[in-house]
């Protein structure tokens, strides 16, 4: 690999120096290295990282068939809301990993962004525009209790809708957003 092309399919895959350094059973200061070129990265670890590449490639591509789909037709488990798919991701590992129990220290919730900020990116070079939702998991569980829900898309979908004012940046484009969803919820 050429220099700066492994620090590269490492960021793009959402692997931090520490993860990846963690994953791998070195030092952060090797992944360093083999970010700048100073030391090759070992055979193994550029074939896992290419893995991790192409199980984003094969997501987003799923995500973009399900976006045309669903505004093609009706889906119970893909809502796209006034052209607007919504993406689920999420700010913690441990948000994640409450969700992903399987992904539990084996894949961080960066990887989850690289896959929503990549798919954000290839929708919209389909003209199609789509938001990215960020599931707290500890409160959504704690919904799903209160409210007697089953753990859904649509039940993940709801619960963004109750907290879309909180949402900061954006507040107000998620807030109308989350109308139209609440809309297209009560018609599926």
């Amino acid at each position: 690999m050429r220099t700066g092309e492994f620090r590269a399919l490492r960021e793009g895959v959402g692997y931090s120096p520490e993860w990846l350094a963690t994953l791998a059973g070195v030092e952060v200061d090797t992944v360093l290295k083999w970010d700048s070129g100073v030391v090759a990265p070992p055979a193994t670890v550029i074939a896992y990282l290419e893995k991790r590449e192409a199980n984003i490639q094969q997501k987003v591509a799923w995500h973009i068939e399900d976006a045309i789909h669903a505004q093609k037709n009706r889906s119970d488990t893909v809502v796209v809301v006034d052209g607007a798919k919504i993406l689920i991701s999420y700010r913690t590992d441990d948000d994640f990993w409450m969700d992903y129990p399987l992904a539990a220290g084996a894949v961080p919730a960066a990887h989850v962004e690289a896959e929503m900020v990549r798919t954000r990116s290839e929708l919209a070079k389909r003209g199609i525009d789509s938001v990215i939702i960020y599931l707290d998991t500890p409160r959504y569980r704690s919904w799903l209790q209160e409210n007697r829900k089953p753990d859904s898309p649509v039940s993940k979908y709801e619960w963004w809708i109750e907290n879309a004012g909180r949402a900061g940046a954006g507040g107000a484009r998620r807030q109308s957003l989350a109308r139209r969803l609440v809309e297209r919820l009560f018609r599926l």
